[in-house]
């Protein structure tokens, strides 16, 4: 009993040890990373900001620059969702539903398990549609304007058939009546 009881206080000495050596690296390298963080949350409450005066595009930018600048970090996931959002926001005069899906794509793709996962699919699901039926109204309006381009044509056929039409009925008439005088100069001879 007497030598558990002697080593029992030294095991506890080395864990009190490795469990301060640990607590001292992971505070310092959360110190080091804290000063990058607190920069990424200006950037991104500067970009809330904008958005809210409804300045989209600088917004836009704003969290651009935080991708580029700030790589790896703890909230990129957040920052692919603003900028699906913001690109697809309905108050954007400048929306860009392309975009808007290849951002949220890109957090679908890179952060499997990110809390916007779900949001971002519904997303995604949305713009995948609203994409398809743009481009179904687009192949819609060529075909009216093809149509109309048509229906333009045979306007402009119909005018001329009329004119042909008017010029042949008047021809018609001027025969008719020089047919008659010969016919009543004949009759009186």
């Amino acid at each position: 009993m007497m030598l558990k009881y002697k080593s029992l206080p030294k095991n506890k000495f080395i864990i009190l040890i490795i469990t301060l050596i640990a607590f001292i690296s992971y505070n310092c390298s959360t110190f080091i990373l804290s000063s990058k963080n607190i920069e990424i949350k200006e950037h991104l409450h500067s970009a809330k900001k904008l958005l809210k005066q409804k300045k989209y595009e600088q917004a836009i930018n704003k969290n651009k620059m935080i991708l580029d600048k700030y790589t790896k970090n703890p909230w990129e996931d957040h920052i692919l969702f603003n900028l699906g959002c913001l690109y697809s926001h309905y108050d954007n005069p400048n929306k860009n539903f392309l975009k808007s899906k290849l951002y949220f794509q890109r957090l679908i793709d890179e952060f499997p398990n990110s809390s916007l996962q779900k949001k971002a699919k519904i997303w995604l699901s949305i713009l995948k549609e609203l994409l398809s039926k743009e481009n179904g109204m687009k192949k819609l309006e060529k075909k009216i304007n093809d149509q109309k381009a048509v229906i333009d044509l045979l306007k402009a056929q119909l005018k001329k058939i009329k004119k042909i039409d008017i010029q042949l009925d008047k021809k018609e008439r001027k025969m008719k009546k020089e047919s008659s005088k010969t016919h009543n100069s004949t009759n009186k001879k």
